[in-house]
Formats: structure tokens, sequence, C-alpha cells
């Protein structure tokens, strides 16, 4: 009898040990799952302005790089390059997020600017853009595969 007692002793003690392991996974799994959801929320409302575009809207590409500094390295066009082509364009890579613009290499007049994303209201807050501004008009451009989507947007003067 006393053989028995010590084996369903033992058992119990496994059973509640095994019991809180268990226990202790699923709330760990429950805990990292708000973290996600936090940090998810986090990320959304850390969406801050980048690029001041429409500071840029109307000025040529020397005084786009005279306000934002120095295009990414090889942005620049070779002689050749120059030749060849009467447009081109440079990219301004800032805190990850891009900014390409587009100009004539002859005059200097800046085309457009383009921002790339795929989210409007970020998009909107990253170049400091207004949907119904004054001096300049967004268009937003759709994925081909899919309409309803957006890869970014481009702004051009108005």
């Amino acid at each position: 009898m006393e053989k028995k007692k010590n084996w369903f002793m033992k058992h119990k003690i496994l059973t509640i040990i095994l019991a809180l392991v268990v226990f202790s996974i699923f709330k760990g799994a429950a805990e990292s799952g708000k973290a996600v959801r936090v940090s998810e929320n986090q990320s959304k409302t850390e969406i801050k302005t980048v690029f001041d575009v429409p500071s840029l809207v109307g000025k040529n590409v020397d005084e786009v790089i005279a306000t934002i500094g120095q295009p990414r390295e090889n942005s620049l066009p070779t002689e050749e390059q120059s030749k060849l082509t009467s447009e081109w364009s440079i990219e301004f890579d800032k805190d990850g997020q891009i900014l390409l613009v587009e100009y004539n290499l002859k005059t200097k007049v800046v085309k457009d600017l383009f921002i790339s994303g795929d989210n409007k209201e970020e998009l909107l807050k990253i170049g400091n853009l207004k949907e119904n501004a004054d001096n300049y008009a967004l268009n937003f451009v759709k994925q081909q595969n899919d309409p309803t989507k957006i890869t970014g947007v481009t702004i051009t003067k108005k």
C-alpha cells in the first residue's frame, strides 16, 4: 500500500509540474501576442515627416540638392549618360525613405517627385503632403496587377 501511495504522490507532483509548464507556455505565447500588437501600434504612430516636399515644388534640381543634401551615391549622371538622354532621376535616401526626383538635364527643371509606399496616409505624412494643395498635384500610382493597391505617389507642380 505504501508503494502505491508513493507512486501516486510522485505522479501527482509530475502532473502539477507539467500543468505549470504548459500554463507558462500559453501565458508566454499570449503575452508575446500582446507585445506584437503593441509594437504594430507603435510603428503606426511613429510615422513622421521625412521630406518637406511642398518646399521642393518649383525648385530646380540644384536647389533641391541644396535643400535636401547630396543624393544617393552614383545617382548623378556621368558625362556620357548626359549626352544620351535629356531626362534623369536622382534618389535621396533619408530615414529609410526614398525620394526620387526626375528632372531635365539641360534646363535642370524638376519634372516630378516620387515617394514609394503602399499606404496613402503614410505617404502623405512622409512627404508633408496635402491632397488638395494649391501649388502641387498628387497622383497615387496604382499597382498594375491590383489597382486597389498603390505603389507610391507622384508629385507635380500645378
